[in-house]
């Protein structure tokens, strides 16, 4: 990750981090508080179970999604999602995606997902919605 020592930046760049970081703070508070700005996102592995999701959007492990599957209704002709179970953060496996768009890590070879626990019949294109 970038490096956050306030000798190698400018006081303009300092407000600026400061200030994505609030707003960040205040997206979490968002997400917990009211339905529609609970993250989802699709599964990008099922072996294991990752998601492009992290401490960005709050997660500090143990937090539980459901997962759901977009299914194609025979009788109507229209798409639907199902629920297919949950799954559970992996307190030591959470991306930390905490930087800014210009400031992105160069030559960082770390994983860009978080794991999760839960189910081994889930695929990778399945959405996951926070639940709490």
């Amino acid at each position: 990750m970038i490096s956050d020592n306030e000798e190698d930046k400018t006081k303009e760049e300092i407000v600026q981090l400061a200030l994505y970081r609030n707003i960040d703070n205040c997206f979490v508070k968002l997400q917990k508080q009211n339905e529609v700005f609970k993250p989802s996102v699709p599964l990008t592995g099922a072996t294991p179970l990752r998601a492009s999701i992290g401490m960005k959007e709050g997660l500090t492990g143990g937090e539980k999604f459901q997962v759901y599957e977009l299914v194609m209704d025979q009788e109507t002709g229209t798409t639907k999602y199902e629920e297919k179970g949950t799954i559970k953060v992996d307190k030591g496996n959470i991306w930390d995606n905490r930087y800014t768009m210009t400031d992105v890590p160069e030559g960082d070879d770390a994983p860009k997902y978080t794991l999760f626990k839960g189910s081994k019949k889930l695929l990778p294109g399945m959405m996951i919605k926070l639940i709490k």
